[in-house]
Parts: structure tokens; sequence; C-alpha cells
């Protein structure tokens, strides 16, 4: 293969530099003969920009499938009826939720001891059937209980039809955030001390049912998402308010969760205008609480603990219920039930509160309902406070859009969040927050196209650049390249019995796909702390952090670029390293990836048997396709008369404006254009037989898959790509 395509790697730690700061310049030209050519153009561009906003990514198919209807209908009407189908399509529990996925992969793979089918519609009519166990009773290997979570959300993010849905979930996860490296998540949990339990019951599935909070919840109401995360027991541990106790003995309530429910999840540290600016007196910016506000709060969350069994009445009962969790011997039921209260546990005491809200002392004893009654009032205040929506407004326009809101952006979107959009009504309607996002003219005016005439016609692209544009997640940039490359996953199954693998059967087309947390320094459920990856006020060192607006339509005259906070040296090779990989091979008919689930040898090929020397008598392994026929095919030149110079350099170019257009929405720069046609005209030149072009020798499937498999490294190292408009 060239030294070219090895080379290109190095490319994405100067594509992520020359990202961090730009001016609005022409990006690049497309040749056009009509005017249907113009209105083809500008169709995928915008469908293509659109669907990079709202989905995990799309394939030529969807793309081009939208800009059809926006040449119909109109941008917008297209644009909005892909989101109400979005919005109206039925949800289905097994199509869309991540835990009852992780459930059926563990069962499927593993014979840990005993596996228990669930059944029942709710949790109040749950009820548990014993498996019987496979002919290997005794595991063969290490449970990796991160490893199902992360097959789970790979698998929901690139074949869900629910694009929407699970791209707003991902979204309200980087804010209502919790991280699996903490808390214990991961462990097998010995529980003796429970009353008629068994000895063990996991908790590590309790993550993926808090993300699926997110899952179900996307398209309601914001109030009631903030209120299932704060009786999740996920939330409860990890901010180390589960079991918190009214103030007694010299003992004072744990405030951790008072202070990160204001600070990330509601209203954030500053007052804020509803143009995202924050408000100021003679003192400087106003702070939305202080010291005295959180300890208020603390006493509000205290009383909850684990909601399952039997409601204990002593008042120093740490967790409020124990007992009877025999019936659910799973047991991932602590996180699957909402904490519930213990009374004789929650504070008694009057307690004033932000925005005007007081709750009166409460004479005597708490009862469960009075003390939910305070938490429900302290959550409705903070999600009634005024700086509630400009606050979450921008977090959710980052996630979708762009890192650097103008003002009046943030005020339409604030106003739909205040009052409702489309139809769309109630104050936090998530779906009327997420169609003002989507269809705002701020969301579109990153990408500009024009039609000149003189002196030769072509369609011009032009990016409006540093203000208007964000670095796209890495996770992001991952799943985009897997479903435009319509990438398939068999999930299979094989043993060992004479010391040859031979395959068994194929369970499931399934995309369990391993973390890439230590390529991007991002994988699902892989977040540090409950700051997220990254900070929304991070600034990358550099020009950005001298930047100031001519315009004046920043809401603080200031530049961030949150991503960036996890871009560095060591990240961009693993990040160049990681796409070689995913691009290069052998094979010309396929292009596979194998996820070593079991850490065994890899590249297994699926049409030969591979021996296998470090698992006893079982294997399973993913196997992922993906499909570059319709570039390659553009790239194929038999001998003869069509083998031309003139000939291929057309397909070279028709090759690189599909790729600029379906992947980086026309943005590519003429300059890195025509040095990846250089570059790909030569390799195309020493396979015809003649470093002048005039040779006629056949360029063969292989050497096509060669030259494609460069090209698109490097698109994808390219400013265009990782940043998005």
């Amino acid at each position: 293969m060239s030294k070219w395509f090895f080379s290109v790697s190095r490319m994405l730690t100067l594509a992520a530099c020359a990202a961090s700061l730009s001016q609005a310049v022409q990006a690049g030209d497309f040749p056009v003969n009509t005017r249907d050519d113009v209105l083809r153009l500008t169709s995928q561009i915008q469908a293509t920009q659109f669907l990079t906003h709202a989905t995990f990514g799309a394939s030529q198919a969807e793309i081009d499938a939208l800009a059809a209807q926006m040449r119909t209908s109109g941008t917008i009407a297209a644009a909005k009826a892909w989101i109400d189908a979005q919005f109206n399509a039925p949800f289905v529990d097994n199509d869309s939720l991540h835990g009852p996925l992780e459930r059926s992969m563990v069962i499927d793979d593993y014979q840990f001891g005993k596996l228990y089918d669930r059944s029942g519609s709710s949790v109040d009519t749950w009820t548990y059937v014993e498996r019987t166990p496979s002919a290997i009773t005794t595991p063969l290997y290490t449970f990796n209980r991160t490893r199902y979570r992360q097959n789970a959300w790979w698998h929901r993010a690139l074949a869900g039809q629910d694009q929407l849905r699970q791209k707003t979930a991902w979204a309200l996860a980087q804010i209502l955030t919790v991280g699996e490296n903490a808390n214990n998540f991961n462990e097998e949990e010995v529980e003796s001390t429970v009353s008629g339990g068994p000895t063990q019951r996991s908790r590590f599935m309790g993550l993926t049912n808090y993300y699926d909070i997110f899952v179900r919840n996307a398209f309601g109401g914001y109030r009631e998402i903030v209120g299932r995360v704060t009786y999740h027991a996920i939330m409860g541990d990890w901010l180390s308010f589960r079991g918190n106790r009214k103030a007694q003995g010299g003992t004072f309530p744990d405030e951790n969760y008072a202070r990160e429910v204001m600070q990330l999840f509601t209203i954030g540290l500053d007052m804020l205008n509803d143009d995202g600016s924050p408000q100021t007196n003679a003192q400087g910016v106003i702070p939305t609480y202080d010291a005295d506000d959180i300890r208020e709060y603390a006493q509000v969350f205290t009383g909850l603990g684990y909601g399952y069994g039997t409601l204990l009445t002593t008042s120093t009962a740490y967790s409020p219920y124990s007992g009877a969790v025999d019936t659910q011997p799973n047991s991932t039921l602590k996180f699957q039930v909402p904490m519930r209260m213990a009374p004789l546990q929650h504070d008694t005491s009057s307690k004033v509160l932000l925005n005007g809200l007081t709750l009166p002392s409460i004479p005597g004893d708490h009862t469960e309902a009075s003390a939910n009654a305070e938490i429900d009032a302290a959550l409705t205040g903070l999600f009634n406070h005024p700086s509630c929506p400009p606050f979450l407004v921008n977090k959710l326009i980052q996630r979708f859009v762009k890192s650097n809101p103008s003002k009046a952006y943030m005020t339409r979107v604030v106003n739909a969040f205040k009052n409702g959009y489309d139809g769309h009504t109630g104050r936090g309607n998530m779906r009327a927050v997420l169609k003002a996002i989507l269809l705002d003219p701020e969301a579109w005016q990153p990408i500009r196209v024009q039609y000149q005439r003189s002196p030769v016609n072509k369609f011009v692209v032009t990016t409006m650049g540093t203000e208007d544009s964000r670095l796209q997640e890495p996770v992001l940039t991952y799943t985009r390249f897997m479903r435009f490359f319509n990438s398939t996953a068999e999930y299979q199954v094989g043993s060992n019995v004479t010391g040859t693998f031979v395959l068994e059967s194929v369970l499931n087309n399934q995309f369990r796909l391993n973390t890439t947390d230590p390529t991007f320094d991002q994988a699902p459920y892989s977040m540090p702390s409950v700051f997220n990856f990254y900070v929304a006020d991070y600034q990358s060192p550099g020009d950005i952090t001298n930047y100031t607006s001519t315009t004046g339509r920043l809401q603080r005259g200031a530049l961030f670029a949150p991503e960036f906070q996890i871009v560095n040296a060591i990240t961009s090779n693993t990040t160049g390293n990681f796409y070689r990989g995913l691009t290069s091979g052998s094979r010309t008919e396929n292009y596979l990836t194998y996820t070593g689930l079991l850490n065994t040898s890899t590249n297994y090929k699926r049409d030969q048997n591979s021996p296998i020397t470090n698992v006893a008598q079982k294997s399973t392994r993913t196997v992922i396709t993906y499909d570059f026929s319709v570039e390659r095919s553009m790239l194929v030149f038999p001998t003869g008369a069509g083998n031309t110079l003139a000939a291929r350099n057309a397909a070279v170019d028709q090759l690189l404006d599909r790729m600029d257009l379906y992947l980086c929405g026309g943005t590519l720069s003429n300059q890195y254009k025509a040095s990846l046609r250089a570059a790909t005209i030569a390799e195309m030149n020493t396979a015809s037989g003649a470093a002048n072009g005039t040779g006629t020798n056949e360029v063969t499937l292989g050497e096509a898959t060669n030259i494609v498999r460069g090209v698109v490294m490097a698109i994808y190292a390219s400013p265009s790509f990782l940043v998005t408009e």
C-alpha cells in the first residue's frame, strides 16, 4: 500500500489545530450545467448538514431521500416532517431501550451461575423464571460487565431507526452525567444481610437502566427527566445522597446532590438572561446560589434510600426498605426501582429555597408523601427558575449544532422551552426544544451556497467560520463512518473442540463493539466525572482565548470549544491509527474488523478455520463489514479505449465530490481537495502503468481498493469532516 496513505494519520493533529480558529471562507466549488444541478447540490448539502445534527450519521440513501423531499416540499418543511416522523414512531421497549438489549446479550453469552428471565409488563408485576443452565456449567472466562452496556449502546446508536431519540438520550446523558468507573457500579454485590434474599445480586446493569431514563423520556418533559434522575439509585450513589439523613448529633446532610442539581442539572452558576448572557450588578456577575442555599437544599434531599422490600420504621434505618428481595433474584433490582423515602430520616424544618420558594416546617414527623412533596417542590422551583431555560438550551445546542450559539438563537430556543413551539406546549417540552434547535435559521446558516455563472458555471460553497461551527465528538465521527459506509454486523459463536476454531452459529446481527475510550478519550458511560467529558465553557490554548467577536452576537463575547478538551497529541495519533486500521486490510470484496471480545487472536476470516490457543472451549466474536463498493467501483478501469488519463481524472473528481458532499456537507476546501486530488491521481497513474498518466494498464479492484482507503482516511483527517457546520 502506498506511503501517502499511511502518512495521512498524522494529518489529524494538524486538522484539529487548524479547526480551532478560522474565518468565513469559500470552502469549495462544484461544476454545474443546469438549474437542476444547483437544486440537487443544495438539497444534498442541506440534508447532510441536518442529518449530521439530528442523528448518529446517515447513509447515502437516507441523505438522498431527505434531499429529494426537500426539493419537493421545501427544506424546512421536509426537515420538520422528518422530525415529526421520529416523534410519532411507536415506542417499543425492545427496539429502543438499552437495558433489555444488554440483558439479552448477557443471557446469550454467559452462564455465570444462574440467570433469570424477567416477565411482566411493569415493576409491580415482574416475575422471574430461572433459566436451565447449558451443558457448560462452569464459567470459562472472566465476565466483563462493562462490555455489555457498551455493546448495547453501540448497537442502538448504529442500528436504531429512532435516531433522534437515541441522539437526544446521548445529549441528555452528557448533562445529567454519571460515569461507570465509580461507586462499585461494575461489581457483583454481596448482600448476605438482606433478609430473604440471595447472597449475590449483580448491580452492573443499573447504569443502563439509568441511561434508559433519557431514551424513554427523550421526547417528554425535562422536569420529569430531572425527577426520575433524582430518585434513581445510580444517581443516589454517584452523588452520595442515597441514605442522606437529617441533621442530628453533630451530623449534617451530605450537600453533594444539592449543589450539583443546581450547578449542572438546572440553573448553573450564574444568573442568565434569556439570550444566555450573564446578569450583572455593581459587584459583577450575579451568582444563582450560595453556600447557604446549598445547605437548605441538602435538607430537602434527605431520607432517600434503596426502594425494594419492606419499609423499616426505625429512626436509625440507613436504607428505608429491606427484605422480600428473593422474588427478584437477578438483582439489579436496587437500580431498577426508584429510591424511596424513609420519612423519619427526612428533615422537618422549614427550608428557604431559591426563587422565593419556602417550604414550611412540619410539626411531628414526615410521612413518605409529605417528604416526597418537598423534593418535588424543590425540583419544580429549580425548573421554574429564570436561569433554567437558557442554561439548558445552551448545553443542548452545543450537543446538536454548534459550540457558540448567538444571543438571538438562544432567545428563540429559550422561548420555545418556556412557551412551546410548533404545537408542542408546556414548559420544558423536549419536542418543542428539539424542533426549535434543529429548525432554527442559525442551524443552517454556517453553510452558504451560491450559483456563479462567470467566468464559468459553478456552485460555490462558503462556510461562515469561527462562530458557527463545532468540533464534533470523536464518538460521533465514528458512528458517522459506520453508518455512511453501511456497516453490518454478524455476532458469531464458535468452539475449539479439537484445537481448531469451528463456526457454530450466527446468533444475531448485533453491533457489539468494544470501548473507544483508549482511542478517543470518550466512550459511552466513561464520563470521568459529573462534569462530563468536557465543560461547556472550555477554551483550548492559543488564539481562541483572545478571540473577540466583532458582531456582538456571542453570549459572553468569547469563544468556547468543549470537545477540544479531549484533543491532544496522544488522542490525535491514536485516532489516526484507529481509522487507518478500519480502512486497511487484505480483503477486496469486503472490509472486516473483528472486535476481540475475549482478547483472543484477531484477524479471523469468516471463511477460514483459525486456531484458538487461549480460550478453553468456547469463543465469541463480532464481524463488522464496511461497504466501500460504490467508492472503489468508481476507480476500477479495465484495459481498453475507456482507460484514459481524462477518464481516470474525471473518476477521481467524482469520488472526491462524493466524499465532500456526503461526509463534509460540501465544505472541503479547494486547497485540501486539490492536494488530495493530486495524490490520488498519482496513485491512479502508477496503477495504470506510467508516471505521466498515459499508461493504459488495468486499474484492478485491489488497486482501486487501496486508493479508496487512502481517500477515505484523508477525508476523515480533514478539518471539514472533523468540524461540523
